[in-house]
């Protein structure tokens, strides 16, 4: 072990500016010698026990805040060694908080509580439109190709995503991610302001370019949060702190989705997302309040230490000519990134967006398999087939349905089924009463005709229809929010599971596991679909409590930002895909969503575990190399 000697003449011969690479180099294997020695006493114990303190003017200085505040050793030792760095970084961090004599955990939760406050206004407004489809379908009602402009919101939702990641990720490495997460906070609200308008004047254009920007706030603002808290968080406690932020966060979509559907009923579609506005006005508050204390935060710090680090950087202007250094830390960041890294990126692309890819069609889904299920297949017949079945323009002595088979005379009630409705209708219309139309003439009426927004049929003709409808739309609410509700029990004990064990691969390939079980059920089956989401909650939060903590694995810490940015276009490229694939199948199916649509997501749970799998063998062969 190195003793207290060596490590002083190691700390006072690097501070030399001509100092050799081999002096570089003996120096980061003392520092690494004292650093396994310590580990054997405290895990991440602090260098102070074990390094020696060195500072000519008699300042305490100790050698990982020495070598963290040398740029050029410190990316040499990062190259060289990055477990010896991850320490260097960690053992600052704690001397830092130390040294300043001031705590910091409660002005840390603070920040966590305010930046997941913003994360509530994100998600609320992201699983918002999900559970509207029907709403939605009444104020495009002329639409004939509604289910898949529906669905192309989704892919222009995340399509910001792609364009924006990267470039945004080198923003947040340049200025830091307090700024950038309020930048992304007030496009999400210009965005949300732009999509309630399209709602409102019933324009698809309109509520595309909305969609967008919208999209475009939330991507940043995904990629500047994991970023701000992994600024005031240390390695072995961010896993928990990032599903705490993803928890809380995750409680605004459950309220969103509940919220949304409410209003949409007993109001107007237009009102639902008018509240959605004032939501993404407290997170920008909120994130604006963060982005405050963060900087005077900063500043404490960095006035109460710049004693100690303010004679150990280089000094002198910086030349204009990349010196060996910074071309070997460009190369460090660009080799950084690799194959474990990119297949992280793919499992991140998939995992977290099949779950919402599903919940984009959950309700025409479950409405189709469980709750409004097409009478087609009932042996039932209306009493008067040409007559309305409900309302104030039903015959005197009714309109049931009743059984035409074994039973005939009875009357014809399913639970899950849709009520029957007229075969055919003539009826001429009657402007007083509020209706849209002058005359309702149909020599064959389907449920396509049946627009529940006018109140022809929501009073007049089939107020059963309508009434049963939106029930069961609410009935799917709980299915919709069941990726959010699964986050929030499971997410943080998947989170401490993380830090403790560190079972990261083995996680990602239990995720596709879950997946498949979730849509074989989904696909080949007609029971409860409570089973089904459950599992794929389960799978969700188990995946979104590992990927983004797994970043730091696989990557340094001084292209974080960039890394997440990275992570960030895969997440949004992901979102983007997955819709465009559902578009086309329903297209192709004719609106019909099982079981073409489960055939697809029981292929892409196989193609994750196939990805998951790879990854676990590269872990673990770097693993035996080290």
């Amino acid at each position: 072990m190195a003793s207290i000697r060596e490590t002083e003449d190691c700390v006072a011969s690097s501070e030399d500016k001509t100092a050799s690479i081999r002096e570089t180099e003996t120096c980061v294997a003392i520092s690494e010698d004292t650093i396994l020695a310590s580990r054997g006493t405290r895990r991440r114990s602090s260098m102070r026990a074990s390094v020696a303190n060195y500072n000519a003017t008699g300042i305490r200085r100790s050698s990982s805040i020495y070598y963290t505040a040398r740029p050029d050793l410190m990316k040499y030792i990062e190259k060289e060694n990055p477990i010896l760095a991850m320490e260097l970084n960690e053992s600052k961090r704690e001397e830092e908080e130390e040294d300043t004599g001031t705590d910091f955990r409660a002005l840390k939760l603070c920040l966590l509580v305010l930046t997941s406050i913003g994360q509530f206004g994100s998600i609320y407004t992201y699983m918002m439109t999900e559970p509207l489809m029907v709403k939605l379908s009444e104020v495009f009602v002329k639409d004939i190709n509604f289910h898949v402009n529906y669905v192309l919101m989704f892919s222009l939702r995340d399509a910001p995503g792609i364009f924006f990641s990267l470039p945004f990720g080198i923003l947040v490495d340049n200025f830091g991610p307090a700024p950038c997460l309020v930048v992304g906070r007030i496009i999400q609200l210009i965005g949300q302001i732009i999509l309630t308008y399209g709602i409102q004047s019933a324009s698809w254009p309109i509520t595309y370019t909305g969609t967008f920007v919208l999209g475009t706030g939330i991507s940043t603002s995904n990629i500047a949060n994991p970023a701000f808290i992994s600024k005031w968080f240390n390695s072995n406690e961010l896993g928990f702190a990032l599903s705490i932020n993803s928890v809380l966060g995750k409680v605004g979509g459950v309220i969103g989705v509940f919220l949304s559907v409410r209003i949409a009923n007993k109001k107007n579609v237009v009102n639902a997302y008018w509240v959605s506005v004032i939501v993404v006005v407290v997170s920008l508050m909120a994130a604006s309040i963060a982005s405050t204390l963060d900087i005077f935060l900063s500043k404490k710090k960095i006035a109460k230490q710049a004693e100690f680090t303010s004679n150990l950087i280089i000094g002198g202007s910086k030349s204009a000519e990349l010196s060996d250094a910074e071309i070997d830390s460009i190369r460090m960041i660009l080799s950084g990134f690799n194959r474990m890294f990119w297949l992280l990126g793919i499992i991140t692309a998939v995992s977290l967006n099949i779950p919402f890819a599903l919940s984009g069609i959950t309700q025409g889904t479950l409405l189709e398999r469980n709750f409004f299920k097409s009478p087609t297949q009932l042996q039932c017949g209306l009493l008067h087939q040409g007559n309305c079945t409900a309302g104030y323009l039903v015959p005197k002595e009714g309109n049931p349905a009743l059984d035409e088979g074994v039973d005939e005379g009875r009357n014809c009630l399913a639970v899950g089924y849709a009520p029957l409705l007229p075969s055919s209708l003539t009826i001429n219309g009657d402007n007083s009463a509020g209706w849209e139309k002058e005359e309702y003439m149909f020599s064959e009426l389907t449920s396509k005709d049946v627009n529940c927004a006018d109140t022809f049929w929501s009073d007049a003709c089939t107020k059963n229809y309508c009434e049963e409808k939106y029930a069961a739309t609410e009935s799917t609410s709980i299915y919709l929010s069941m990726n959010l509700i699964g986050s929030v029990i499971f997410q943080v004990p998947f989170g401490i599971i993380l830090d403790k064990f560190g079972c990261w691969t083995s996680m990602l390939g239990i995720v596709p596991i879950l997946y498949f079980v979730a849509y074989f059920l989904l696909t080949f089956t007609s029971g409860s679909p409570l089973p089904i989401y459950i599992l794929q909650s389960v799978g969700y939060a188990m995946g979104d409590a590992v990927v983004w903590p797994a970043v730091l694995f696989v990557v340094d810490a001084s292209s974080l930002g960039l890394a997440y940015g990275i992570i960030g276009f895969f997440y949004c490229l992901g979102g983007c895909i997955f819709p465009l694939f559902i578009a086309v199948i329903l297209k192709q199916s004719g609106g019909v969503f099982l079981p073409s649509a489960g055939f697809f997501f029981i292929g892409v749970s196989i193609f994750l575990f196939s990805i998951a799998v790879v990854l676990g063998i590269l872990v673990r062969a770097s693993r035996q190399r080290i």
